[in-house]
């Protein structure tokens, strides 16, 4: 197909050809799909032939034709952690409701920064961090409880980069 020309049924034809092939034919058998990784095999063997403007969402449509689905749409499709799995049973919600009348009326500090949690301010019961069965006290929501995973994980991460080795100590 060329832009500005009509599509001629030789066209549609050509184009259903090439779908198949690679939606149920052999080209199918290259990309394995329903198999992890499905979609990337898809991008790089398509990327051959197609442009990369193009490619991904070509491969989408294919991936739904071969499949029945949208690529990762599978994940959603997943069942979601229970509450209780997750460490927010029925302890954790007495023990919460237990705190909301002094947490809402604004004589609860924060165990992790220290700061007042203020009426009306979001706020989680914070779990310890090293042994999640234990519980620390009211916190804030998102600057203290839900951001003290991604601090940990980046300061392990700055520990692993930055670990003196015998060529180069670091400071001392």
């Amino acid at each position: 197909m060329v832009a500005g020309r009509e599509v001629t049924p030789g066209d549609a034809a050509s184009t259903e050809r090439l779908m198949h092939y690679w939606a149920e034919g052999a080209g199918a058998a290259k990309i394995q799909w329903g198999v992890p990784g499905d979609f990337d095999r898809c991008v790089v063997e398509l990327g051959k032939y197609v442009s990369p403007g193009v490619v991904k969402g070509l491969c989408s449509n294919l991936h739904e034709r071969a499949t029945g689905a949208r690529p990762a749409t599978h994940r959603a499709s997943r069942p979601v952690a229970t509450t209780t799995s997750r460490g927010y049973g029925t302890q954790h919600k007495r023990l919460r409701e237990q705190w909301r009348p002094n947490v809402e009326a604004g004589r609860v500090i924060c165990w992790r920064c220290g700061h007042p949690i203020r009426p009306g301010q979001p706020w989680d019961l914070g779990h310890d961090d090293q042994d999640r069965s234990l519980y620390r006290g009211p916190e804030h929501a998102g600057r203290c409880n839900r951001a003290a995973a991604g601090r940990r994980k980046a300061a392990l991460e700055k520990q692993r980069r930055y670990r003196p080795t015998e060529r180069h100590p670091g400071l001392r």
